[in-house]
């Protein structure tokens, strides 16, 4: 389908610009502000908005008995006298309605559900802008929502005393006649483009090449998407890390590697006529015990642009919760940064809780982002309380909008390269709506030999920094990589699925000079790839573009019962010569398909229904549901489980979008 989030933001580009102001337009938005100031109510709101053709975001957060809980409320269009349709509002029995919101000039306004009335009382606010962090900020003295049946019966719905919400509600004030899509703020967030990977010939293409990820923040960014009604930009899309945020359940290693190798071929589910391979990876458990001393460094952003509920305030409750775990012999230093770059926390015992919870309760948002000179700092600590025998580690959480100094993704990409060197490592937690900056900030953490998580509810940040504690910790094998190479006699073509900014040229394999992913204690790895099978015994084939040959020679054995054969490369955490192990995979299929097959290939399709891939063949969500809840095991921690809601839900919501084309 034409993506309606992408198509927005281009035709609009101007007025997305303005609502976070760059540099070079701040100076004249503030001029006409300043000669506007002293208009007063509904003519000052309009000024602005007519000045900075802004688009903001209006959320509500009900406070009320369950029964009486409004939300979801999101905003459609804007038109005159900043009038905002909206929709998808979750009622008492989550029954959807589509309404016109008009913030009108008197006290009491009613707006129309069908044969029902959303009203409201006491429209009470005040509105300042904040120069120094680029935000309006709206604070209701008093509001209260509430709902009227037919009969005129009214039932009160919550009060929000001296509430501030910090992106506003003005709007442009001429009619528009484009409708942009819900909650367009939330859209107006950094996804580097990639092409999906392309089927591929043996004799064209012999090798696959790239490096493992086990970054799992696309699959929980998708799912803040779901959850808030609404279908994810494709290039938020990644399979590889929604497939490698779940456990599965393969093999400990039983030799001196850290991990252990496991593969199975099946017919694929979407494209029956072809082949499914899975190549599993499971690294070794270690425990968190008095053995695995860390030395931790929090660089955490307090900048401006992280003082909305679902950054700063969620951030310092994650930092509790990996506090908790911290024994005497870990340390823990607090750097912090936002016009620039201090240290809120020297290097702390593990011991001492109640300091360091402390520290992470002083944190307060204000000011730009000056994140390359927070980064520059956090590494200085690290170094200065390096523990030989321990994990050296910087976790940087933030949402990514650097904007004061070293800002732009090369220079910070070549800047982590250096201090990798160090052999302290940096893992990245981000967080937060309207301008996160997951490309820049998946960069960072690839570069920095560490993994990138998106924290989007408390529960997740329990999910990286306890219960999978070990993997955001403790790395066990770094620079990671494969190569395939696929046997021409049986394979027509292959195509690896996902995996796309991972990629590496063939030469790279051998070199270990080459930075590649990173593998955590306990983390699995799974990587698929779908393979069309040769349906007749030539020993060449056609291609074409060649200039001086229009056939490739297949000088193989005759290897029929081979289908590929895989090389693995890796290093120690503390080595700069890798290791190499080998493994031929057969042509045999299995019959009989295991949990983690099914379940994991259920992720994969679904992936692909999301981007809409040209590749999904017959996928269904059906299909992906039926695999799934065939597979969901022991499932301790409810992640299948929830993982087979937002199936559901993405499948409603694009019912919903092609009932409306």
């Amino acid at each position: 389908m034409k993506d309606p989030i992408q198509n927005y933001i281009d035709e609009n580009r101007d007025i997305l610009d303005n609502y976070h102001p760059e540099k070079k337009n701040w100076d004249e938005i503030q001029n006409k502000l300043a000669q506007k100031r002293k208009r007063n109510g509904f003519k000052l709101l309009g000024a602005i908005a007519a000045t900075i053709l802004a688009i903001i975001l209006f959320n509500f957060y009900p406070t009320g008995s369950e029964k009486e809980k409004l939300s979801s409320i999101v905003t459609d269009s804007l038109s005159t006298q900043v009038d905002f349709e909206r929709k998808r509002v979750e009622w008492e029995n989550k029954q959807d309605f589509k309404f016109n919101f008009i913030r009108g000039r008197t006290s009491s306004d009613q707006l129309s559900l069908g044969e029902d009335v959303l009203y409201s009382i006491s429209n009470n606010y005040s509105y300042t802008w904040d120069t120094e962090n680029n935000t309006g900020v709206t604070t209701f003295n008093s509001y209260t929502l509430g709902i009227a049946d037919a009969n005129g019966s009214k039932t009160e719905g919550s009060v929000y005393p001296n509430h501030t919400y910090p992106y506003g509600f003005f709007a442009p004030v001429q009619q528009k006649e484009q409708k942009g899509p819900d909650d367009v703020g939330h859209y107006y967030e950094q996804y580097d483009h990639f092409k999906e990977n392309p089927f591929e010939t043996p004799l064209g293409k012999p090798l696959s090449t790239f490096g493992i990820d086990v970054d799992g923040a696309s699959y929980s960014n998708i799912r803040r998407f779901l959850n808030g009604n609404y279908l994810p930009p494709k290039n938020a899309v990644k399979l590889e890390e929604m497939v490698n945020y779940f456990d599965y359940d393969l093999p400990q290693p039983e030799d001196e590697h850290p991990f252990s190798i496991t593969t199975e071929v099946g017919t694929c589910p979407w494209q029956e006529d072809n082949l499914l391979l899975q190549i599993a990876l499971q690294g070794e458990e270690i425990e968190m015990d008095e053995n695995q001393s860390n030395n931790l460094v929090f660089l955490v952003d307090v900048s401006g642009s992280m003082s909305s509920s679902d950054k700063l305030p969620l951030l310092k409750s994650s930092l509790n919760l990996l506090v908790d775990e911290m024994d005497e012999d870990d340390k823990i230093a607090i750097v912090v940064y936002a016009g620039a770059a201090g240290l809120a926390l020297p290097s702390t015992s593990g011991s001492e809780k109640s300091t360091i919870l402390e520290a992470i309760e002083n944190l307060e948002a204000g000011g730009s982002t000056a994140g390359g000179a927070g980064i520059e700092l956090a590494y200085k600590v690290a170094q200065d309380e390096f523990l030989k025998d321990g994990n050296n580690r910087i976790i940087l959480a933030t949402d990514g909008d650097f904007n004061v100094g070293v800002s732009d993704d090369d220079s910070l990409v070549e800047l982590i390269e250096k201090k990798r060197e160090s052999g302290v490592f940096l893992s990245v937690l981000g967080f937060g709506t309207g301008n996160l900056q997951s490309s820049k900030m998946e960069k960072l953490a690839d570069n920095g030999n560490g993994n990138y998580f998106y924290i989007d509810n408390i529960l997740e940040a329990k999910k990286v920094l306890v219960n999978e504690i070990g993997g955001t910790l403790v790395t066990i094998a770094k620079d990671v990589r494969l190569q395939l190479e696929f046997n021409p006699e049986v394979v027509k073509s292959y195509r690896l699925l996902g995996y796309e900014n991972r990629i590496l040229q063939d030469k790279d394999f051998d070199d270990d000079t080459k930075d590649s992913g990173d593998l955590g204690s306990g983390h699995s790895v799974i990587a698929f790839y779908e393979i069309e099978l040769k349906e007749t015994e030539d020993k060449d084939q056609e291609v074409g573009g060649l200039r001086y040959q229009t056939r490739v020679v297949n000088t193989s054995k005759g290897l029929k019962d081979e289908l590929t054969h895989v090389k693995f490369r890796y290093k120690h955490p503390k080595s700069k010569k890798s290791k190499l192990l080998e493994k031929t995979v057969s042509t045999e299929v299995s019959s009989v398909h295991s949990d983690n097959f099914k379940f994991a290939s259920a992720v994969v399709e679904f992936g692909m229904l999301l981007r809409e891939s040209k590749y999904r063949g017959n996928a269904s969500f059906e299909r992906v549901l039926e695999r799934a809840n065939q597979a969901i095991g022991d499932d301790k921690h409810g992640y299948r489980k929830e993982f087979i809601d937002l199936v559901e839900k993405a499948q409603q919501l694009f019912n919903e979008y092609y009932s409306e084309q």
